[in-house]
């Protein structure tokens, strides 16, 4: 598979798991898609599933991106799946720091 394509797939894999990660953390819908019209200057889907959709097959924002729109809204980012998900597709993956 060509990196760039690769590139693609993991950031939509990514951007699966972040929304995931959102609907679980109990976030207010609303309060999602405003933030993200925001940042993507579109008009968004008013319902879970669409909005999901809509956001995974975008260009309009990556997943770093979002990441740092879910973790403003108080959504617990999970590093550890980002991470795993990242290396499993022999990409580079930040590593956490260790425990002090």
């Amino acid at each position: 598979m060509a990196a760039a394509a690769r590139s693609r797939l993991v950031d939509r894999k990514l951007k699966r798991m972040l929304m995931d990660a959102a609907r679980g953390s109990g976030v207010r819908l609303g309060a999602l898609v405003e933030r993200l019209e925001e940042e993507m200057g579109v008009r968004l889907p008013r319902d879970w599933e669409r909005l999901t959709e809509y956001v995974v097959s975008s260009d309009e924002i990556d997943a770093r991106e979002l990441a740092a729109v879910l973790v403003d809204l108080g959504v617990e980012v999970p590093e550890d799946k980002w991470i795993e998900l990242v290396s499993s597709y022999g990409l580079h993956a930040p590593r956490k720091p260790a425990r002090r």
